[in-house]
């Protein structure tokens, strides 16, 4: 259970670490938001799969929000952090789309990580319009080792376009 940030307008950031993980799991986490009269409501499914030898490195992808609607910009964002080890990364991000095709976002290589906390990358990415698939889209960052290629951490986020002006 993660306390919650109480009432407020104020965006809140909450954060869980899961340590009875197995490496090359996939693990899905949602948070659950509960109000005082008892209603639920969920956040976007996100998935994390640890592999064997990560390095102390870990990264989540932000979006600007959660639901679209045509019209609407997408913003994101992708943050790393460590314990202040330096490393050289490179950084692959895609989207996979409602129909399951994906697109390339970002791809970076020899990116100099100098430890502690850093936005790696943080850009505007699309302006949804009608045309676009309604629908679930999987956001999926992936961290590799500039020299080795092992991967050491992925981050993984999703938002759901729909076609009505509220949700």
């Amino acid at each position: 259970l993660i306390p919650g940030g109480g009432t407020t307008a104020e965006p809140q950031f909450y954060s869980y670490t899961d340590e009875n993980v197995v490496n090359g799991v996939t693990y899905y986490y949602c948070l659950v938001a509960i109000d005082y009269s008892g209603v639920e409501q969920r956040s976007n499914l996100v998935a994390a799969t640890p592999f064997e030898g990560n390095s102390a490195i870990s990264v989540d992808v932000l979006a600007n929000k959660s639901h679209f609607v045509a019209g609407d910009e997408l913003a994101l964002s992708i943050e790393a952090s460590n314990s202040g080890e330096t490393a050289m990364i490179d950084a692959r991000m895609w989207a996979t789309l409602p129909n399951g095709r994906t697109f390339s976002l970002l791809s970076a290589n020899s990116v100099f990580f100098d430890g502690g906390m850093s936005v790696l990358a943080d850009f505007v990415n699309y302006k949804f319009t009608k045309d676009d698939a309604v629908g679930e889209y999987i956001i999926t960052c992936m961290i590799t080792d500039s020299n080795t290629g092992n991967i050491v951490s992925y981050g993984v986020t999703s938002i759901r376009l729909t076609n009505m002006a509220s949700v």
